[in-house]
């Protein structure tokens, strides 16, 4: 079920499969390989913190943390599109761009309660699941 990657900075993302989990897995790895250091740092970092938010409803779960060279990282598949991508698909009325401003005020502050400042907050590292919950995350 390998898909084409998806290209976030300095990261690419592979939606497979994976034995032992029950649905497809987001595989976050380094675009460039080797990876530099600063890369493999943040993927340590993302990962670590992730973990530590892992109870706060609307943090997407890191799984798993794979290999050594590469360190890439495993994270939960959520069904669904950025904020940013939302805003110019679809015609939001005020109630829901009020509660679409509610729930992701409500995971910040989840998420600032951990000590935890999340650095880049934006519409497209925004995560709307087609569950009807927002879900932050960098994907």
């Amino acid at each position: 079920m390998e898909t084409h990657p998806l290209h976030r900075r300095n990261f690419l993302l592979h939606l497979q499969a994976r034995p032992g989990y029950e649905g497809p897995v987001l595989l976050k790895e380094a675009v460039h390989q080797p990876p530099t250091r600063t890369h493999l740092d943040q993927l340590h970092n993302e990962y670590a913190i992730t973990r530590q938010l892992a109870d706060l409803p609307g943090v997407r779960p890191a799984l798993a943390k794979e290999g050594t060279e590469s360190q890439p990282v495993l994270l939960e598949y959520i069904q669904g599109q950025s904020l940013v991508e939302l805003i110019r698909t679809a015609s939001l009325d005020l109630l829901e761009k009020l509660r679409i401003a509610v729930d992701v005020s409500g995971i910040l502050s989840g998420i600032h309660a951990q000590q935890v400042m999340h650095k880049d907050i934006s519409s497209s590292n925004i995560l709307m699941a087609n569950d009807a919950t927002s879900s932050g995350g960098a994907p």
